[in-house]
């Protein structure tokens, strides 16, 4: 198992200003700094300790969301900017990663975590990106409404209770044996605004959906059906799933609204699935 000062270092190599992130992250005071991210033109807000930086490694250094080429083709193929819709924005960290590769892209970010939500929006002031990149604190949800939110910091969720996110954590703790009895592991009770995005679906060139299983009530939405992105990525959640067979469900409803599908295993069982229009 990797120890904490392992952990922390690789997470410190994705950003300029490594020995204060590292300082930072094991003094364990708890702050908010900006860095220059190291192989980007852009900062990114990180929250010290534990809440973040695993989030930062995971897309920066692992590269957990490396566009296929297939979506690369269909995005790079529109006449304007890409107009994403971020479902899940957390702190922004991949939206900085898309602009990476479609730097003119507009980026619409739906966060219902409060404390997120006020990290982000720190993210995009920070880069001068506020004509370019919106910022709704509310959970995507197929309706207006109010709704419990299970918030951790990371791998937060609507709906359950506290003990929805057990799986995950327990994942975490195996992974991360130092985050036991922390922030990350020990989730709390928030209510929240809930927006019917179903709507904004329906004018969106990529759609990123990564909602810790609040997916299902979007994706079975009739809806839905009216998507027009060309490309998206999801990660699916089997568990929070209303069918017994998810993957199997998922595959034919994008195949049947045309796309063709790149499914990759992700964490804890879960599936990151690309697509884009045939």
């Amino acid at each position: 198992m990797p120890g904490r000062l392992k952990v922390t270092r690789d997470a410190a190599s994705n950003v300029r200003g490594r020995a204060g992130f590292v300082a930072r992250e094991l003094i364990g005071r708890p702050t908010t700094h900006v860095y220059r991210l190291r192989d980007a033109p852009y900062r990114a807000a990180i929250r010290h300790p534990l809440f973040d930086m695993w989030v930062l490694d995971e897309i920066f250094r692992n590269r957990a969301y490396a566009i296929p080429d297939a979506v690369s083709a269909k995005l790079r193929a529109l006449d304007h900017p890409v107009r994403v819709l971020d479902l899940g924005g957390h702190v922004g960290l991949f939206g900085l990663w898309f602009r990476t590769t479609f730097p003119d892209a507009t980026v619409t970010s739906y966060e219902p975590d409060p404390e997120n939500a006020a990290t982000l929006r720190r993210c995009v002031e920070a880069n001068g990106l506020g004509d370019r990149w919106t910022v709704i604190e509310a959970a995507a949800a197929p309706s207006e409404g109010e709704a419990t939110f299970i918030s951790d910091g990371a791998l937060s969720q609507l709906g359950g209770d506290n003990a929805a996110l057990d799986d995950e954590h327990a994942l975490l703790a195996q992974i991360f044996p130092f985050l036991r009895g922390k922030r990350l592991l020990t989730p709390k009770q928030v209510t929240v605004r809930t927006a019917d995005v179903l709507p904004a679906m329906a004018d969106c060139d990529f759609l990123k959906l990564d909602i810790q299983g609040g997916e299902w009530p979007l994706l079975t939405d009739k809806r839905f059906e009216k998507l027009s992105a060309v490309a998206f990525v999801l990660e699916m959640h089997p568990r929070a799933a209303p069918m017994p067979d998810p993957l199997s469900w998922v595959t034919k409803r994008f195949t049947r609204l045309g796309f063709r599908l790149i499914v990759l295993p992700a964490h804890g069982g879960e599936r990151v699935i690309w697509g884009s229009r045939t």
